[in-house]
């Protein structure tokens, strides 16, 4: 995620216009936060009354229409945590570590005390140690 949010403060240095004051920035991503969100409204909803009529709904099938949306929202993200001399790691981690403490107290999310790149959840939900070297979180 450290490299994440480092390609984006690149891209931001060469392709976003508005830098200044912060306020003017954060509420322009917010802006282009709300369109990206309409976008998912809009990919979602059709399959809402799939499902609701019983027909079977293909989310698969659709990734590479979601996938403006996803690398849009992954975008915000970082800037909003570049903006804040954030880290999105930590941030994420934090928030995983709250919902864990509200909804699922017993469970290894509850008790984060390691960066977030230490941790990869496995298929049978238990945490294992991966390499930093090869990491793909970062």
């Amino acid at each position: 995620m450290t490299a994440l949010q480092e390609l984006q403060h690149l891209y931001d240095a060469e392709m976003w216009g508005i830098e200044s004051p912060s306020h003017a920035k954060i509420r322009h991503i917010h802006l282009h936060l709300s369109k990206t969100l309409g976008k998912l409204a809009a990919f979602i909803e059709p399959a809402d009354h799939q499902e609701y009529e019983n027909q079977e709904v293909d989310y698969l099938s659709k990734a590479d229409d979601l996938s403006p949306v996803v690398a849009d929202l992954l975008m915000h993200c970082a800037q909003i945590a570049n903006l804040v001399h954030g880290s999105m790691g930590e941030f994420l981690k934090t928030r995983y570590t709250q919902n864990a403490k509200r909804f699922a107290p017993d469970s290894a999310f509850s008790n984060f005390t390691e960066p977030l790149s230490f941790y990869l959840r496995a298929e049978q939900k238990s945490v294992k140690i991966v390499d930093d070297a090869t990491d793909p979180i970062g």
